[in-house]
């Protein structure tokens, strides 16, 4: 009886230590934020342009978000171009905003 039991524990230990083997580690799914940690700066600079042409707020949040995601993951990758695209979107919304004064003021008749 002592033997089967001895045999039964070497099984479970056997098992165990195949489930945690490096092979078992290599084959684990890795969650797409960390295989591509400056897609979200991307999509953030994207919404941010579009935002920023239909409602300014909207591309200075994204924008900023852009740019604060791509210096976080700075070190981990490339994130030149979510960067650029924060810079855009902030861009394009200042200048939404402004013609947008201008346009009402000249509405209001305050300026020329």
């Amino acid at each position: 009886m002592a033997d089967m039991n001895n045999i039964q524990d070497q099984e479970v230990q056997n098992t165990q230590n195949d489930f945690f083997s490096a092979d078992a580690q290599e084959t684990a799914v890795v969650p797409d934020s960390e295989k591509k940690p400056h897609t979200t700066s991307i999509v953030l600079g994207i919404v941010g342009i579009i935002g920023g042409l239909l409602i300014p707020l909207i591309g200075f949040g994204c924008g900023a978000g852009a740019i604060v995601t791509a210096n976080k993951n700075a070190a981990v990758a490339k994130t030149g171009a979510g960067r650029i695209l924060g810079i855009l979107a902030i861009v394009v919304s200042a200048i939404n905003m402004i013609l947008g004064i201008i346009i009402n003021l000249q509405r209001m008749g305050i300026t020329n």
